[in-house]
């Protein structure tokens, strides 16, 4: 149903009425995006680690009481790379999670990739694949096989034909 104002003293009512509303969606994009930012800074706070990128090099560094203390280079393959999480494997290795970002041209390919840290010296032992996803859920990719020891780990991953053994 339309409704057509025709007096004058209707028609100022439609323009307050279509102003306040303006003012009203405004208002609701404005609360929306300030929540956001919000609560991004508030997750960002309780990430231990982030990512960092400084001329076309990417790092993952450590954040510990708002300084930064470690700092790892990383695997990059596109923007929007980010850390996901992090375990520790056995009293010896932590593993970081991060997401290295996405390749391919007619499928679409997300990649993770694996930190190994000695949690003895802080060292960075290896930048290994974690995980292989189609962003867009349609197609299986044949994962990285992990196996953790109490004295190695061994990574197969037959996308990129490694076969890695770590030892301590």
């Amino acid at each position: 149903m339309t409704l057509f104002l025709h007096s004058s003293e209707d028609s100022s009512f439609s323009r307050r009425l279509t102003s306040r509303s303006q003012r009203l969606s405004l208002s609701c994009i404005v609360a929306i995006a300030m929540f956001s930012l919000i609560f991004a800074k508030a997750v960002a706070a309780d990430q231990p680690w982030r990512v960092e990128v400084n001329d076309g090099e990417a790092y993952l560094v450590e954040v510990a009481k708002g300084v930064d203390s470690q700092r790892f280079p990383i695997t990059y393959t596109s923007p929007g790379i980010r850390f996901i999480k992090s375990f520790q494997a056995n009293p010896n290795i932590d593993v970081l999670i991060y997401f290295s970002g996405a390749a391919g041209t007619s499928v679409i390919v997300d990649i993770e990739y694996a930190l190994l840290i000695d949690r003895e010296s802080g060292k960075l032992i290896a930048d290994l694949p974690w995980r292989y996803q189609d962003s867009s859920g349609e197609k299986y990719f044949t994962q990285p096989q992990w196996s953790f020891f109490s004295d190695k780990i061994e990574v197969h991953d037959e996308q990129s034909g490694l076969r890695k053994t770590i030892t301590w």
